[in-house]
């Protein structure tokens, strides 16, 4: 056990030199300790423009070291927080929680059902419980937000052969409102074929990822639904936010969901998905909150 928590404490000072280098730990793990948790070798963060971190109007509190507790149940993050805790780590990440296609593999959480309940990992009162035991050890939870696109309900070669036929088309978009109601066709992008170039130019944010992904429109009724979400995990404890797939939404709907963030939880720490090594692509989004990359 002692040798055990020494080589938890040593990889620990290897993750805040990391940091001390402008790396913030905050992804799935290149390496296990004895006790099963886990860094990653080389995110980084980006602060953006010339400001410092605490001058963007949505970063909040910025914890030191977060562990991701990648695809991990409620109970069981719970039961490891004193490990975290005597670790070093001050912040810890849980999968999404809404309501997904399953929770069988990781992938499946990042295909949203429904953000109107807790479901997967957890009911809202493990969630609670969770960030109720970590408040008291000072950890900070943070929740995985999917708010891009909802789940898959056709291939990439599906909606390419709807686009010249009328009758599957609206067999598509009626799969669309009958597994995501009370949402609408209305409160999705047209579809669109995602080419190469797509994924870092200004298409990338109404194209439907590798052709499949439902992406959602900023609608108010999508608005309110991912407001009614954020005010649940709010509700348990919640008080770091890490947007998925944050490149594809518009910076202003991004300032949107941090202000009203920012309205019920002052203290809220939020950061961005951001999957390019392009300075340029973070310069938009770092005026909101910090982003990171895995580059």
């Amino acid at each position: 056990q002692r040798e055990s928590m020494v080589r938890m404490r040593s990889e620990t000072v290897l993750v805040l030199i990391l940091l001390a280098q402008g790396l913030h730990v905050q992804s799935a793990a290149d390496i296990m300790t004895p006790c099963g948790l886990s860094w990653p070798a080389s995110p980084r963060v980006h602060q953006g423009g010339n400001f410092a971190a605490a001058d963007a109007p949505c970063i909040g509190l910025r914890p030191l070291t977060i562990y991701h507790a990648f695809h991990w149940r409620f109970k069981n993050v719970r039961s490891k927080l004193d490990d975290l805790k005597n670790t070093g780590y001050d912040a810890v990440q849980i999968s999404p929680a809404q309501k997904s296609i399953g929770d069988g593999a990781w992938w499946e959480r990042y295909q949203p059902v429904s953000h109107q309940c807790i479901e997967g990992l957890g009911s809202k009162e493990e969630l609670k419980e969770l960030c109720r035991a970590a408040n008291e050890r000072k950890v900070m939870v943070i929740a995985d937000i999917v708010f891009n696109h909802m789940a898959v309900v056709a291939g990439g070669d599906e909606w390419r052969r709807a686009q010249n036929d009328k009758g599957f088309k609206n067999e598509l978009l009626g799969r669309i409102e009958s597994r995501f109601a009370p949402l609408t066709r209305d409160d999705f992008n047209p579809w669109k074929e995602c080419k190469p170039d797509d994924w870092d130019n200004e298409n990338r944010f109404e194209v439907w990822g590798d052709g499949s992904w439902c992406d959602l429109k900023p609608t108010e009724r999508v608005m309110g639904i991912h407001k009614e979400h954020l005010d649940q995990l709010i509700e348990c404890g919640v008080k770091g936010f890490r947007f998925d797939a944050a490149k594809h939404i518009r910076p202003k709907t991004l300032s949107d969901y941090c202000d009203y963030i920012k309205s019920k939880c002052p203290e809220a720490y939020i950061y961005f998905e951001v999957l390019s090594a392009d300075a340029k692509m973070h310069l938009e989004t770092t005026p909101i909150a910090t982003s990171t990359d895995f580059k």
